[in-house]
């Protein structure tokens, strides 16, 4: 399977892989999206993120592992943590996404998911997964709108989760 190009994920946006340098532009992007603490559970920092944009499971090669910013004009819109061949080799995991809350609404979402999904196929991905917050209306509509199917619910300690895939 062909590795991950993170600059051909988006032909619209400037995708750049994200390190700590970042920390301070994301937290910003953060404070655009209050809900996301309120339905999260837990007030996001610094450190939270420094901690995001390194973490990924322990089966993982670290090339596999993106933490991924998409700017246009030079301003970060947007945040993907995605995994490549996660859970399993035909498979991508996202494991967070977040639109500048200032864009809420005008397609940008919607525009960088599709781009997502339209490259990962090239790579030989056959389905995508992720988590939301299902008492989060905005994250519910987005992702059933998008086309993920929820397969299961779980409890985690900020609420419940639900697993959603989309079969490419």
């Amino acid at each position: 399977m062909k590795s991950c190009d993170t600059q051909k994920v988006s032909s619209r946006y400037d995708a750049r892989e994200l390190d700590t340098s970042y920390i301070e532009t994301v937290y910003n992007l953060f404070t655009t999206n209050p809900q996301y603490s309120e339905y999260c559970g837990a007030s996001v920092d610094r450190d939270m993120i420094a901690e995001d944009i390194a973490k990924r499971p322990k089966k993982l090669n670290k090339n596999d592992k993106h933490y991924l910013g998409f700017f246009d004009g030079g301003n970060l819109i947007a945040v993907m943590d995605f995994l490549m061949r996660y859970p399993d080799s035909e498979s991508a995991w996202i494991g967070f996404f977040m639109v500048d809350g200032n864009q809420s609404r005008t397609g940008i979402g919607t525009s960088i998911i599709n781009e997502f999904i339209n490259y990962v196929v090239t790579l030989g991905i056959k389905r995508i997964g992720l988590g939301f917050e299902i008492s989060n209306p905005q994250s519910s509509y987005f992702w059933k709108k998008n086309g993920f199917e929820t397969e299961k619910i779980v409890d985690s300690p900020s609420g419940r989760i639900a697993v959603a895939y989309k079969r490419l």
